[in-house]
């Protein structure tokens, strides 16, 4: 049971994480959010949006997959739990 509400709370954090990556790369790539400049005056180098976008999409999509495994991992719990007691109930 640990690990299926660790895969669970893990999935929240990287769904959170890829979401908000997707959000920036949209922003940058808009204009919406703009680079502040480094403290010498230098401008900073330009932030590449294709692959943060992508990144993002990916850790969205594989936290998906680890939530949707996490549940039936417990719902499967569940349902074994509560077959084993009403099993004993008929003894």
């Amino acid at each position: 049971m640990f690990f299926m509400r660790t895969a669970r709370i893990v999935a929240y954090l990287v769904f959170a994480v890829g979401i908000l990556n997707v959000i920036g790369g949209f922003g940058y790539a808009s204009g919406i959010i703009e680079q502040a400049p480094l403290p010498n005056g230098d401008t900073p180098p330009p932030i590449r949006t294709g692959p943060m976008i992508d990144k993002g999409m990916y850790m969205a999509a594989a936290a998906l997959a680890l939530g949707t495994l996490a549940e039936i991992g417990m719902t499967l719990r569940r349902m074994v739990s509560l077959g084993a007691s009403s099993d004993r109930r008929l003894s």
